[in-house]
This record gives structure tokens, C-alpha cells and sequence, in this order.
């Protein structure tokens, strides 16, 4: 069955796997740290449509009432799998339904075929067989096409989409929490920029030294 109930989620995944682009490792650490610095989430930016704008706006919440990095963990950590999850019952249920179009279309090629024969008893000029013999594995040939380069091409998108998410869930998570633990600006930049690939890596240390420097 769909999930009507998430119907927000199913178009905003669409919409999502369609126009919106996700923010870039490299940014995503940047307002990860500023936020370590500032206790800030961002405003506006692309980080701030995701997900893990989402868990640094509650993080920034949830820090200013005073609550422990382990009352935190405890929290966001709940409501980035709640996200998730709302998230992939939509993935789960485009993938489901890719096996339905085929289906569909085989029916209607078989009533076709149905016709067909129907009409070769009743006279049918031979010259016509090719035509409607086509015309009944037109069925087919849309319901292949369907599932194959319409709906499991969008699950398996938005699944991507998903662990994409998961993952810069996850590090906004760690930078709420070195936030809320005050650790030093240093330290949580080494701590973050682990989770990436060294081309994704930031140095907002020495940006600000070269600032001052300047």
C-alpha cells in the first residue's frame, strides 16, 4: 500500500532526487565547524534544506536549554532515525510497486492476443495480424519501460538519496555534540574532517590564522 500518511516525504523525496542538490562534503564540514564555533546553525545556505540542517537547528535548541551532550546524543539520535525512516518507507515503496508494470502490461498484451484470435476466427483480413499482433505487445513494451526506466530508476535514486542524508545526518550529529562538549575548534575540525576523504578535508584553522594575518 502507499504511504499516503507520508505523502510530505514521498514529494519532497521526488522533488529532491529531482532539483535539489545536496551540499558538497567539503561545505557540509565547513558549517559543521561553524557551527562548533558559534553554536549557530546556518541560516541559509544548502545545508540548511537537509536533513542535518534539521539536526543542527534542534541541536542549536537543544544546547541552548542546557541539556547534556548525552541527553542530546540520546535525542537527535532518535530523530535522525525517525527521519530516515520516513524516508526510506518512501524508497521502499517505489522499489515494491517496479514489479507491478510489467505485470500490467502482460495483461493487456494477453487480452490483446485474446482479440486477435477472437478476430482471425471471425474473417479477419491476414493483412491486418501484424498490425494487432503489435498492438497487443505495446502492453508490454510500456509496462517494461515503466518499471525499468521510470519507477525502480526513482526508488533506487531516492535510497541513494537516503544513505547521502544518513551520512551528513550522522556528521552533523558529531559536530552538535562536540559543540554541546566544548571541544575545542582544533580538535573538532581533526575529528570531522576524519569521516572524509582527504580532498574533502577543510583547514578553517589556518583561514582564520591567514585572516588575522592579513
Amino acid at each position: 500500500a502507499a504511504p499516503w500518511h507520508l505523502f510530505k516525504q514521498m514529494s519532497e523525496s521526488i522533488f529532491g532526487v529531482v532539483f535539489k542538490k545536496s551540499p558538497s562534503k567539503t561545505k557540509l564540514i565547513t558549517d559543521c565547524l561553524q557551527f562548533c564555533q558559534t553554536k549557530k546553525a546556518p541560516k541559509s545556505g544548502v545545508t540548511r534544506k537537509t536533513i542535518a540542517g534539521q539536526i543542527l537547528d534542534d541541536g542549536e535548541e537543544l544546547i541552548s536549554l542546557n541539556f547534556s551532550s548525552e541527553d542530546i546524543e540520546t535525542i537527535l539520535e532518535e530523530r535522525l532515525h525517525q527521519y530516515l525512516d520516513k524516508r526510506k518507507s518512501v524508497a521502499d515503496f517505489f522499489l515494491s510497486i517496479a514489479k507491478y508494470p510489467p505485470a500490467f502490461g502482460l495483461v493487456g498484451t494477453v487480452f490483446g492476443l485474446i482479440n486477435l484470435m477472437r478476430a482471425m476466427a471471425d474473417g479477419m483480413d491476414p493483412t491486418q495480424t501484424g498490425v494487432k499482433m503489435a498492438l497487443a505487445l505495446v502492453a508490454t513494451l510500456y509496462g517494461l519501460v515503466m518499471a525499468n526506466f521510470i519507477v525502480s530508476p526513482m526508488g533506487e535514486a531516492i535510497a541513494k538519496s537516503n544513505r547521502v542524508e544518513q551520512f551528513n545526518g550522522e556528521l552533523a550529529l558529531q559536530s552538535v555534540l562536540l559543540a554541546a562538549d566544548q571541544t575545542s575548534l582544533l580538535k573538532s575540525q581533526e575529528l570531522l574532517n576524519s569521516f572524509v576523504d582527504r580532498e574533502h578535508r577543510v583547514d578553517v584553522i589556518s583561514v582564520n590564522m591567514e585572516d588575522i594575518a592579513v
